[in-house]
């Protein structure tokens, strides 16, 4: 997949982290990010897709490394942040696209997200700043409560760390995709194309003052048939 928007390199000299970066909206950013410039770690329990993708940013000029992880689990987080100071001794971007999403336990990504980014912001702050975005994709259908709610935890974790952590040069936000049900398939390479520019963006010094923000990718389609809050 190559990245044909056309920035520059808006990215060079800069260390991104990508966790769930082999497939999906994850994937399509760790080569957006490689394309422009930034040294890319990506993270992700499929192996074979892992390889894949890196060799694909290898194969359009970009570098890179992957390490074998699943970023929802606590436990894998801070190993992921230690192998990519050890391997490349900074971070600069860190994009949780594994943040949330309604294929795990909701426990587990919470946990995981909170952890992962206590350990990125730590890295950061040791690099003179940087910018992260957590990824909280989920399709909007009934039945949906739970992760809706999750949702919100995420972005209250995300503002507080916003809050916490500006005055030392770090950026938090939110990058929310919802798809009606009947669309997450149909259009899910538009919304991918979306996402990736709005989280490139937000991880480049043009969303300087952008920060501690929930912004929501939706079609048409979804907003249409969403399900009220409340039933008549």
């Amino acid at each position: 997949m190559a990245w044909v928007e056309g920035h520059g390199r808006r990215f060079s000299g800069k260390v991104a982290l990508v966790t769930g970066g082999a497939s999906g909206v994850g994937r399509a950013v760790a080569v957006a990010l490689a394309s422009e410039g930034a040294l890319v770690v990506l993270t992700d329990p499929n192996e074979a897709l892992g390889l894949f993708t890196l060799a694909d940013i290898e194969a359009l000029g970009g570098q890179g490394s992957y390490v074998a992880a699943d970023a929802t689990h606590p436990a894998t987080s801070e190993a992921v942040v230690a192998a990519t100071l050890a391997r490349h001794g900074r971070l600069d971007v860190a994009v949780n696209s594994a943040a949330l999403s309604e294929r795990h336990v909701v426990r587990e990504n919470l946990s995981g997200v909170y952890t992962g980014m206590c350990c990125q912001i730590g890295a950061m702050l040791t690099s003179g700043g940087g910018a992260l975005v957590n990824l909280a994709s989920i399709t909007d259908a009934p039945g949906r409560s739970t992760v809706l709610a999750a949702r919100d935890a995420l972005l209250g974790i995300t503002r507080a760390a916003a809050l916490a952590y500006a005055s030392r040069g770090i950026r938090c936000n939110v990058v929310g995709p919802i798809l009606g049900p009947s669309e997450a398939d149909r259009h899910q390479a538009e919304v991918s194309g979306e996402v990736t520019r709005l989280v490139l963006w937000l991880c480049s010094g043009e969303a300087a003052f952008v920060n501690g923000e929930y912004h929501a990718v939706e079609s048409a389609l979804a907003a249409k048939h969403r399900a009220p809050l409340v039933q008549s």
